[in-house]
């Protein structure tokens, strides 16, 4: 027969507040993760996976491999970095305020900078034209 499991000595239960906070979390990770994925690396598959000039399609297998295993071994390093310094929050505060304020600080950058949209690629013929250009406002001349 299972034994029936005690909760731990002042130990809360899990709320519908925490469930869905961690579901949310795991959502944004998900989204934020595949997008920040597809943008780094996706140019690398396609390029090993193109099937032309005689790529082996296995060089795919061996790339997601190699990502896997430095992904975990670079995350159980930084977890034992983590778990070995504890900041107050006062610095992560400040930590979080600076990175906010150069993430912001890099978006106004690349936003005024000259020649901020991609080359026009050459259309097909017969095809109509399907890219988004910003404004010329958003590209100022320097």
């Amino acid at each position: 027969m299972p034994r029936a499991v005690r909760p731990r000595p002042g130990a809360r239960p899990l709320t519908v507040q925490a469930l869905t906070l961690l579901a949310g979390g795991a959502a944004a990770g998900l989204l934020a993760g595949t997008a920040t994925c597809t943008a780094a690396q996706g140019g690398l598959l396609i390029g090993l996976a193109d099937g032309r000039g005689g790529h082996d399609p296995a060089l795919v297998g061996w790339f997601l491999a190699g990502r896997l295993a430095s992904y975990t071994a670079a995350g159980a390093l930084l977890g034992l970095l983590g778990s070995a310094v504890s900041l107050p929050p006062q610095a992560r505060a400040v930590l979080l305020v600076v990175a906010g304020v150069t993430v912001i600080g890099y978006a106004i950058r690349l936003m005024r900078r000259t020649g901020c949209s991609a080359p026009e690629p050459r259309p097909r013929p017969g095809s109509r034209r399907r890219c988004w250009a910003p404004p010329p406002s958003w590209c100022p001349a320097a």
